[in-house]
């Protein structure tokens, strides 16, 4: 989970250390966008990382 911009953020240099191992990795956060006039809560579901949704995605990863 980042806490900003997920392209070259840390999630990123993680995935790429790990490349092909069988470690699972997935890399949550905002896109290198800039956001204007926006509902929080909606813009965090539109990028998949309310609680909720960032459990499922966990449970789908075990």
């Amino acid at each position: 989970m980042e806490d900003g911009i997920v392209d070259g953020g840390f999630g990123e240099k993680i995935a790429s250390y790990y490349g092909t191992s069988d470690m699972k990795i997935v890399n949550l956060g905002l896109l290198k966008t800039f956001y204007d006039r926006y509902n929080p809560q909606q813009l965090l579901e539109s990028l998949g990382i309310t609680t909720d949704q960032i459990v499922e995605t966990v449970k789908k990863l075990v």
